[in-house]
């Protein structure tokens, strides 16, 4: 029984060192690379908008309703950002307020 709780413990903590050494690459991956996905709930529930971002070294996530919006709306998927274009991007409109 020892033995058993022993590997299981084993297994475990090998499993959190793994999740632990992918999740510190992923953080340090955004600060070049920035990952966005983008999903629409169902018709039933409205049309509303689901938003996870990861860059820069942080995760944003992001729901609203997007039924009152004219225009289109940005087609659901993967999207893959530069961080540094998005620091450009708000040092701009910085400038303007």
């Amino acid at each position: 029984m020892k033995r058993l709780l022993r590997w299981i413990f084993s297994m475990v903590a090998l499993i959190s060192v793994l999740l632990c050494l992918g999740v510190a690459a992923i953080w340090v991956r955004s600060y070049w690379v920035g990952d966005t996905w983008l999903w629409y709930d169902p018709p039933p529930a409205g049309v509303c908008s689901n938003h996870l971002r990861l860059g820069h070294g942080y995760v944003q996530y992001v729901w609203w309703d997007v039924s009152r919006y004219s225009g289109l709306n940005r087609i659901a998927g993967y999207y893959r950002d530069d961080p540094a274009n998005l620091d450009r991007l708000m040092a701009r409109s910085a400038k303007r307020i």
